[in-house]
């Protein structure tokens, strides 16, 4: 309902001064559906969910408050409010500067909770962004890791065999050396007793 509206209605009951009418998705107020809302309202007059009427006279508006509480709004047939239900409340000693007050301290309240928001928000990113960082290492590391396993299994083998081969060849060396010096030295004992039997036979 509008402002126009309310003062419309409002005024068959006595002199209306001022009317202040609040939006649903206005910023002093928090809708966490406000996005959603408006996308779907876009093409849609404005949707407000309370307001204040000021009467000239307090009786009259005090009047007015007990008797339409809580009661159908009515009108004519087809009327978009006709089935609404009044829900009235008189302000006593409420003065039209404490709306104005109220209004910034609602807006202040608003922007405490999208400021937690928004930190809550960057909160998570970050939290999703390290934890996508992580997995990219650790998939980078499991990947080198699988590289490097079979070059490592093929490179490790040859090197042992080669230095066996060097281990079995210097063996190898060491005995023909030792049995080379074994079949010198008994020839040479040989032709030594050869000498001796002859120079006996001979001598």
């Amino acid at each position: 309902m509008t402002p126009s509206k309310i003062r419309h209605l409002m005024s068959r009951w006595g002199e209306v001064q001022r009317v202040y009418a609040q939006a649903k998705d206005a910023n002093t107020g928090y809708n966490p559906n406000h996005a959603k809302e408006k996308k779907q309202k876009k093409h849609q007059s404005a949707n407000f969910t309370e307001a204040w009427v000021e009467f000239e006279d307090k009786s009259i508006a005090k009047t007015v408050a007990k008797m339409l509480n809580a009661q159908v709004i009515g009108g004519k047939k087809g009327d978009r409010w006709r089935d609404d239900i009044w829900t009235m409340r008189y302000l006593s000693g409420f003065k039209w500067e404490m709306l104005g007050e109220q209004m910034a301290y609602e807006r202040q309240v608003h922007q405490s909770r999208l400021r937690a928001e928004i930190t809550r928000a960057k909160a998570d990113q970050n939290e999703y962004l390290k934890n996508v960082e992580l997995a990219r290492v650790l998939k980078k590391r499991e990947e080198k890791r699988a590289a490097a396993a079979p070059a490592g299994d093929g490179s490790a083998e040859p090197k042992s065999s080669k230095a066996g081969d060097k281990a079995v060849s210097s063996d190898k060396a060491k005995r023909s050396y030792k049995q080379r010096q074994v079949a010198d030295r008994a020839h040479g004992l040989e032709a030594k007793g050869m000498d001796s039997v002859l120079g006996s036979i001979f001598g």
